[in-house]
């Protein structure tokens, strides 16, 4: 299975990080900083960044109560979903709406353990999500009028959108 580093640019960019090698397996998600005597390249094509090979890498950890300030992902209420099925030139989305449907959101009957009832669990009734009134009671198929075999899950995803 490969390591995939992301992180997170001052703008709100997110793109893959290559070239840490073992040190993506140390950093810890949304307490790791890196630092870099280099500029990191970033390619808008692919979503992804690289740090040269050779440069010096420093990291640090931000203590509790700077980590707890960075990103609060406290969300709460009841959320209208869109459900995006991919279709694309030389792939798709294996599951078919109704299916995601039913695996999402639990409609269609049969599923009563799903993303949305989990959630309801998890939050005690604090997050729970709806069917958006947008495409096919919630779901959308979308067509990409281009190939996706090789490219990165951000490019597909921003090809979708």
């Amino acid at each position: 299975r490969e390591e995939i580093c992301s992180c997170e640019f001052d703008d709100g960019t997110i793109a893959k990080l290559n070239n840490l090698g073992e040190l993506c397996a140390e950093l810890e998600s949304t307490k790791s900083v890196i630092t870099s005597s280099a500029d990191i390249s970033f390619n808008a094509e692919t979503q992804e960044a690289s740090i040269p090979v050779g440069t010096t890498i420093e990291t640090y950890t931000l203590d509790k109560e700077a980590s707890e300030n960075r990103r609060r992902l406290q969300v709460t209420g009841n959320k209208l979903i869109v459900i995006i099925r991919a279709v694309a030139l030389d792939s798709e989305t294996t599951s078919s709406e109704a299916v995601l449907k039913r695996e999402i959101l639990g409609i269609g009957g049969g599923d009563s353990v799903n993303l949305a009832s989990q959630y309801s669990a998890c939050s005690y009734g604090q997050l729970t999500f709806s069917p958006s009134t947008l495409g096919n009671d919630g779901s959308h198929t979308v067509n990409i009028e281009t190939t996706v075999t090789g490219k990165s899950n951000n490019v597909i995803q921003g090809a979708m959108v």
